[in-house]
C-alpha cells in the first residue's frame, strides 16, 4: 500500500506479498530478545496497509485465537482479500476499506493489542503519519505492541537525491508510471555521464542508481514515485511516537539482533560504552548504514524477570526445515566467514533433525545434554537470526492449524492455476508462509493434482500463459535449454522442496 487515498498509479500492476516479520510469532521473539513481555493468548491485531490481505489472512488462518483486522484504502485489493478469506473460510479476519480520515472517524474500530504498519509511515505526509499517531494513542492497548517500518538514515543519504531527481524528472515528463520511471532514470545517468559532482563526492549512488534499474515497475513506482516520500533518523520517529505514548521497545527484524556477526569486537565494545539506548540505536545505524529499520514499540513496556525469560526461551518450538548436512558450517557475515563450532551445532541440528521442538525438549536430548543452557540458546539464536532454523508455534492446535492452512492452501493452489501469483504457502508449524518462487509454485500445483510427469504439465501451463522459462534473470528459449531446465526444477523440488514442505506441515 503506496497511498492512502485508495489510488494507484496508472500503468502500475501491485505485487500480492507476504511479509514474516509481522506475524505474531516473530514480533513476541523479538521482544523476548529485549528482555519484555508481550501480548500472549486471545489478542486483537490491526495492520495499517493491509495490501492484497495475503499477510492478514495467513497470520489469521494459522492464529485462530487471534482477531484480525486488515485496513486498506484501495478497494480492489480489499476485494481481493475479502475472497480469499471466503475461500479459505478463515472466521477471524476482516477487512475495511478505508483511508486514515475514515479510520480515525470510525467509532467502532475497538483497541488492539498488535497494531502493525509495513511500508505506511515513510510513504504518506506528515498530516497522515499524525492520524497514524492519533489511532495508536485512540487504539492501542495497555501492553500493546506498534511494529513499524520506515526509510531510515543514514542508509537513504545519497538515495534521497535519486528518489528527488527520479521523481521531479518523471512527474515533469508525465504521463503513466512507466514513462515516469523511464525519464527520470534517464535524467538520472544523463547526470552521472556528466559527471556530476554529487556521484564523485557520494560513490554508493552510482551503485544505488544501477540497482534500482534492475528493480520492478511495481517497487520503483511506490519508492521514487511518491509525493510524501520521506527517510529518517531512528530518533525522529522515537520522539514523534512518544507522542502516542508508546516507547521504543526493540528492532522486529531478528537479524539486526545478531551482534556478533554484525560488529567487530571494536564496535561492539563502543556500542556497549554508549548509555544512552537511543544514541546506541544511532551509533549502529551508522556503523551499518542503515537505510531500513523494522521496530517495535510499546504501551507501557513491562520488563520480564529473568526466571520469567528463560521459561519462555524453554518452551519457545524450533523447526529446521533442511537437512544437517545441506546447513554450512561457515556463514559469511558483515564481520568476515564465521565457523560454527561442531561440538555445538552438529548435535544440536542432529536433535531438531528429528522434527519440531521445544528448547526445553532439545535440552533433553541425549547429544546436547551434555552442553550448558547458555551455549544452547546462543547456538539455537543464532540459527534463528540467519534463518536456518525457523520459530514454531506450540504443538498444542497444530491440528486445528493444519486444517485452517489446508484450507488457505487450497485456494491459493486454485489461485495459481488460475494464474495469479501468490509467493507462499501457510505453514502451521512455522506459523508463517513458506516461500516459493513461480516454477515452484507451478511443481506445487502439479503435485497435489497428483500429476507424475511434471516437467510437460509445467510447460503447458507456462505456454497457456504466455510466461517464459527464467534463469539468471533471462529468458530460456532455446528447446533443449528448456527441457533441460525443466528436469532439474523438478528433481530439485522432488528431492529438495518437498522435504522442506512436509517438515512445515505443508504436504
Amino acid at each position: 500500500m503506496k497511498n492512502w487515498s485508495g489510488n494507484q498509479l496508472e500503468g502500475v500492476e501491485y505485487t500480492v506479498e507476504f511479509f514474516h516479520e509481522l506475524t505474531p510469532g516473530n514480533l513476541r521473539f523479538a521482544l523476548l530478545q529485549h528482555g519484555l513481555a508481550a501480548p500472549q493468548g486471545q489478542a486483537s491485531y490491526l495492520e495499517l496497509g493491509s495490501g492484497h490481505g495475503l499477510t492478514a489472512n495467513i497470520i489469521a488462518a494459522l492464529n485462530p485465537a487471534l482477531d484480525v483486522v486488515g485496513v486498506e484504502p484501495d478497494p480492489a485489493r480489499v476485494r481481493y482479500a475479502r475472497t480469499l478469506a471466503e475461500e479459505a473460510d478463515i472466521g477471524n479476519v476482516k477487512f475495511l476499506e478505508r483511508n486514515l480520515e475514515e479510520l480515525i472517524a470510525d467509532s467502532s474500530l475497538g483497541n488492539f493489542d498488535f497494531i502493525v504498519l509495513h511500508g505506511v509511515y515513510s510513504w504518506v505526509n506528515e498530516a497522515g503519519r499524525g492520524l497514524i499517531r492519533d489511532l495508536i494513542r485512540r487504539n492501542l492497548k495497555p501492553g500493546g505492541v506498534v511494529f513499524v517500518s520506515y526509510n531510515a538514515y543514514p542508509g537513504w543519504s545519497a538515495g534521497a537525491v535519486l528518489q528527488r531527481v527520479l521523481h521531479d524528472g518523471g512527474v515533469l515528463a508525465g504521463g503513466d508510471a512507466a514513462r515516469q520511471l523511464s525519464q527520470g532514470v534517464w535524467a538520472l545517468n544523463r547526470l552521472k555521464e556528466l559527471n556530476a559532482a554529487f556521484f564523485g563526492a557520494n560513490p554508493i549512488a552510482a551503485n544505488q542508481l544501477d540497482d534500482l534499474q534492475k528493480r520492478s515497475l511495481s517497487y520503483l513506482a511506490g519508492e521514487y514515485l511518491s509525493d510524501d516520500w520521506g527517510a529518517f533518523f531512528f530518533t525522529d520517529i522515537v520522539k514523534a511516537l512518544g507522542e502516542a505514548k508508546v516507547s521504543y521497545g526493540g528492532q522486529a527484524d531478528l537479524a539486526a539482533h545478531a551482534d556478533l556477526i554484525n560488529f567487530t569486537p571494536d564496535q561492539r565494545q563502543f556500542l556497549e560504552s554508549i548509555p544512552d539506548r537511543n544514541f546506541r540505536e544511532t551509533a549502529r545505524d551508522v556503523l551499518l548504514n542503515t537505510s531500513f529499520r523494522r521496530d517495535l514499540y510499546l504501551r507501557g513496556a513491562t520488563t520480564l524477570p529473568r526466571q520469567a525469560q528463560k521459561d519462555l526461551w524453554n518452551n519457545q518450538r524450533f523447526v529446521l526445515l533442511n537437512d544437517p548436512a545441506d546447513v554450512p558450517r561457515k556463514i559469511m557475515a558483515r564481520v568476515g566467514e564465521v565457523s560454527l563450532n561442531a561440538e555445538i551445532y552438529d548435535p544440536v541440528l542432529a536433535a531438531l533433525a528429528h522434527g519440531p521442538q521445544t528448547l526445553a525438549e532439545l535440552l533433553a536430548d541425549a547429544g546436547v545434554a551434555k552442553l550448558p543452557w547458555e551455549q544452547v540458546t546462543e547456538a539455537v539464536h543464532l540459527l534463528v537470526l540467519l534463518n536456518i532454523v525457523q520459530l514454531a508455534l506450540p504443538a498444542e492446535g497444530e491440528a486445528e492449524r493444519t486444517q485452517r492452512a489446508r484450507a488457505l492452501n487450497t485456494a491459493i493452489v486454485a489461485r495459481l492455476r488460475a494464474g495469479d501469483a501468490v509467493p507462499v504457502l501457510a505453514s502451521p508449524v512455522t506459523g508463517s508462509g513458506i516461500g516459493l518462487d513461480s516454477l515452484s509454485q507451478s511443481l506445487f500445483a502439479a503435485h497435489t493434482e497428483g500429476v507424475a510427469d511434471k516437467a510437460p504439465y509445467v510447460r503447458q501451463r507456462l505456454d497457456e500463459k504466455g510466461h517464459n522459462l527464467i534463469k539468471d534473470g533471462q529468458p530460456v528459449t532455446d528447446e533443449a535449454a528448456i527441457a533441460e531446465h525443466l528436469d532439474n526444477a523438478v528433481a530439485s523440488f522432488e528431492t529438495i522442496t518437498l522435504k522442506i514442505l512436509k517438515r512445515a506441515g505443508i504436504v
